[in-house]
Formats: C-alpha cells, structure tokens, sequence
C-alpha cells in the first residue's frame, strides 16, 4: 500500500517522495517480515505524503502528462488518470482487506453501525 501511494502520489506535482534505498529496492516479500510497528509508521508516512501531495493539487494542471514508470515500462498519462487511480487503488486495497476481516470474523469498519443512528 505504501509503495501504491508513492507510485500515485509521485505524479500529483512538484514534490517528490524521498524513500530510501531499503525502502525501493527491498521485495515486498521481504518487507513483509518487517516488524508491525516498522510497517505501521511507513504506512503512516505515505498517507501524510500524499496528504501533502494532494493539496499541491492545481485543477487546471490535472490533463497534464505525467511519467509513469510500472514494471519497468513507461508511459506518458494524464494527471489526472493518476489523481483517480490513487483513489481507486485505495478502496481496492479497503476490498480486500475487508474481506480478510470477514474470513477472520472480524467486522469491517464500514459495515459497523454509524454511532448516534437507530436509537444508539
């Protein structure tokens, strides 16, 4: 997911992520492995980066064509096909993890009761 969120982010505008070495060159199988609140704080760091990458967001830069650079291919897309891969890329990963929590009996988030509805 992080490293979703800097592949999209990356485009949004000027700034750019600065990860490290570890960070771009380990297998994801491996950073796996890495200990929870390691992978915890990571995670944090790339929401708060592109938290900041959206508000460098200009309406009338979003047609702009940006570099994306995916399995070692690259091609020229707009900004804005970026700005909506983000936000589909993240209710993806939502989808899936909310069906781990359904397999491990665990109720998603979403699907909880909204507090103050229904006579709470």
């Amino acid at each position: 997911m992080a490293s979703d969120n800097y592949l999209f982010c990356n485009t949004f505008g000027a700034m750019k992520a600065e990860l490290s070495a570890k960070d771009t060159t380990t297998a994801d199988s491996i950073k796996a492995k890495w200990p929870k609140d390691t992978l915890v704080a990571k995670l944090k760091a790339s929401f708060t980066f592109c938290e900041n990458a959206f508000a460098q967001l200009d309406d009338a830069k979003l047609p702009d064509q940006v570099v994306l650079t995916f399995n070692g291919t690259t091609r020229n897309v707009t900004r804005a096909s970026m700005v909506l891969g983000h936000a589909l890329d993240v209710a993806d990963h939502y989808s899936q993890l909310a069906n781990y929590m359904r397999l491990n009996n665990i109720v998603p988030p979403t699907a909880l009761p909204r507090p103050g509805r229904g006579g709470d």
